[in-house]
């Protein structure tokens, strides 16, 4: 699969599927906060940093991590720092 490149939405579905092991069929939605998200706990918050950071081969730093309570907010980080 290498040279496929996944949309910002795929990313981001594959980056919370792999961190809390939800369902392929699990309808992540852009509106939705952590309380609403089977697994987002603190644990499941640092798999998802640590999923994000994988998938941009970058570090995050504490400033961008915090305020990461939303999907939009992941999907909106995570746009930024794909190419």
């Amino acid at each position: 699969m290498e040279g496929l490149k996944l949309s910002t939405s795929e990313l981001v579905k594959q980056i919370f599927q792999s961190a809390l092991n939800l369902d392929d069929d699990f309808e992540l939605d852009d509106s939705m906060r952590f309380e609403g998200v089977p697994g987002w706990d603190s644990l499941g918050h640092l798999r998802i940093v640590m999923e994000i950071e994988s998938a941009i081969n970058s570090s995050l730093e504490m400033e961008e991590i915090i305020p990461l309570d939303t999907v939009q907010k992941i999907r909106d980080l995570v746009e930024s720092r794909t190419p």
